[in-house]
Order: structure tokens, then sequence, then C-alpha cells
């Protein structure tokens, strides 16, 4: 496989909302894009021949008793491919990756994720250090695992097929409980609660025996959403 690469670390400051600031931290980012990859063993894995991926990671200096870590990661994946199962074909396309998370604690309090948008005096590129510049600024603002793509053919012998595309995501979100327009945990509202939501559109979709018996849907879809207090 083969792809353009660029790593860079730097020291930065940044402002935390609501907790003490950083200086001096370690920001270390890694950016790959024109991707022609495969990964597996034995004939078997995915290919993936275009894509871009942007990570950034941050720390804080080193030699003091905070833990906490911050991590981003942006991804878009022209195509996939799943190759070496007899039997089954799997073609993907426009699949993107989303993450912004935390970890770690500083005294007693865990770590949040990070406002990349207002924490650094400067937007965070990962790509502006490719041998040709990409745009993967990091733009998230809160707790983020956003997957979505679309299925251009998955066929499992024939006896499954399906077509269609799918978004699944989790983020913290304040919940007004009663709706009455004021929140207010002492009132039952939620604070920080997980949202889950999922989607899934199908154009075209067949469960039987090929050429015989079976089931089939030419449009459809299907929308969920949950939430959970934390």
């Amino acid at each position: 496989g083969s792809a353009s690469f660029a790593l860079a670390k730097t020291t930065v400051d940044v402002d935390l909302d609501g907790t003490p600031d950083l200086q001096d931290a370690s920001l270390l980012t890694i950016a790959l894009d024109q991707l022609d990859l495969f990964a597996g063993v034995g004939g078997i894995g995915v290919e993936i021949p275009g894509g871009t991926l942007g990570i950034a990671l941050l720390a804080p200096a080193p030699g003091t008793t905070d833990t906490r870590n911050w991590l981003a990661v942006t991804a878009d994946i022209a195509s996939a491919d799943l190759l070496g199962v007899p039997g089954v074909t799997a073609s993907f396309s426009a699949l993107s990756l989303d993450i912004n998370q935390a970890s770690g604690a500083f005294n007693g309090t865990p770590a949040t994720p990070l406002n990349w948008n207002t924490a650094l005096a400067a937007p965070v590129n990962p790509g502006e250090n490719l041998p040709v510049p990409a745009d993967l600024t990091i733009t998230f603002t809160g707790a983020l695992l956003r997957v979505a793509g679309t299925v251009d053919l998955l066929d499992i012998a024939g006896v499954i097929t399906i077509e269609g595309s799918f978004e699944m995501s989790t983020q913290k979100v304040d919940v007004d409980v009663n709706g009455n327009g004021i929140f207010s945990t002492t009132e039952g509202d939620l604070n920080d609660a997980n949202l889950l939501r999922l989607s899934l559109t199908i154009t075209d979709f067949f469960a039987g025996i090929p050429g015989g018996i079976g089931f089939h849907v030419t449009a459809g879809s299907l929308s969920l959403a949950v939430i959970k207090a934390d």
C-alpha cells in the first residue's frame, strides 16, 4: 500500500472551559492522504483505494500529575471493498468517521472532550504538513462518535443482498425533560446525557432463495434515537 504522510509535534497553550488551562501542552498531529491500502491476511481483508485521515492528540506537559488526554479523529474513505471471503461481496463508498473524546483526570475531575474551535489560539489542521496540503481541520465542539457511509452492495451468497446507506452517532446533550423551556437539574432535567442516533436507508434489499422465493424491498428507511442519563 501507499499514502502521503505527515507527523508534527508542537507545544501549545490550551484554554479549557471551566478547568485549569494548560501551558506548554504537547500537540501531536498525524495525517494520511491518497490512501491506497490493503488490510488483512492470507488474501482476506479490506482494500481502500482512496481516502484521508487526520488525528490530533493533546496531552499536558510531562512531569505533572495531570493524566488527561484529548483525541480527535476525522477520516473520509472514498471507497472500500471486502476481498477474499468466499460467497461474500461487500463494497462501500463515501465512508466517514469522526471521533472526539477525552480520558484521564486532574485533581479527581475527569477530562471532558475538547472544543477544538476555542481551546487553541489557531485551528488544528493535521493535513497542513502533507506534501500536498489538505484541509483536515478539527472542528469538533464536544463528545462525538460518528460513522456513516453508503453500502454499494452487500451480497451474502445471493441469499441476502443489501444496497443503501447508514449513519450512527453518539454525543452528549442536555435534555429539558419536562419541556418547560427552563433547564434545571433540580427539576429532573438531564445534563450531559448520552444520545445515540441511528439511521438506515434501503434502496434495495432481498432475502431468500436466489432466483426463487424471497422477500424484496425496493425502498425504506429507519431512524432511531435513544437518550440515556450519564
